[in-house]
């Protein structure tokens, strides 16, 4: 199972339509920043650099795509308690 699969599997868990786009939104930025610190340290690139270069990637642009949505989603709806 590639990150991105565990990402949405991670969201499914949760029982409100928000929290799973809060959990998306969230393990997103988790995913793209642990790829971005990964390609800084193989690539001797600078932060922005490593992120430009993990976002244009297959897999970076589907987590990006992800996150984005569920983040449009998050801010769209009231917060529950």
């Amino acid at each position: 199972m590639n990150t991105l699969e565990q990402m949405i599997a991670k969201a499914e868990q949760e029982t409100s339509l928000r929290k799973r786009a809060v959990s998306l939104r969230d393990e997103g930025d988790n995913l793209l920043e642990t790829m971005t610190q990964d390609k800084m340290a193989a690539d001797g690139l600078s932060h922005l650099d490593a992120y430009d270069a993990v976002v244009k990637s297959d897999l970076g642009g589907a987590i990006l795509r992800h996150r984005e949505e569920a983040a449009r989603f998050t801010e769209s709806q009231p917060a529950q308690e």
